[in-house]
């Protein structure tokens, strides 16, 4: 099955949204406010909101006349931030196989998949609002290709959904 770019940004979306209340729930941020409700019920509510948010996002990249709008967007060999909702931080893929495998990981909710990636060495993670180069883009996998110029993971490279990379 061949999900479009926008089904990928939003499945991309409700993973790393479901990922970070699991993880957040095993640190025990929330405290004793985890009692009062189910964190599947959370997740649920959590995923929801993303795709209403990612409905929006496309539509607000729509022009008038029914044309993707492109001038938000970094160009090749210009320098972006990786930006997204909130602080939580991004996974990059390291290349464009890993890319599809983490989208088809995150779809399927498989956060053993994502942890096999990550330990593989073949996803890392990196901050909100890290400034990097754009390398390059492919439209078919709705991805933008990356160099990290900042942080512990300076001067690696790797794929992430284009709509995270911002000027």
């Amino acid at each position: 099955m061949e999900l479009s770019p926008e089904e990928r940004r939003g499945i991309y979306k409700e993973g790393k949204a479901c990922f970070e209340f699991r993880e957040k729930v095993k640190k025990g941020v929330e405290g004793k406010n985890m009692n009062e409700r189910s964190p599947s019920r959370t997740c649920r509510g959590v995923i929801l909101f993303t795709i209403v948010l990612a409905m929006i996002a496309v539509g607000s990249c729509v022009s008038g006349d029914g044309k993707t709008t492109t001038e938000s967007r970094p160009s090749v060999g210009s320098e972006a931030r990786l930006y997204g909702e909130g602080s939580a931080p991004f996974w990059v893929a390291v290349d464009e196989e890993a890319f599809e495998e983490l989208m088809t990981a995150i779809a399927a909710k498989d956060n053993y998949g994502i942890t096999e990636l990550m330990l593989a060495g073949r996803v890392f993670i990196v901050q909100n609002n890290t400034r990097v180069l754009v390398l390059d883009q492919h439209a078919g996998l709705a991805a933008t290709k990356v160099r990290i110029l900042e942080g512990e993971n300076t001067g690696m490279a790797g794929w992430v959904p284009y709509e995270f990379v911002r000027k």
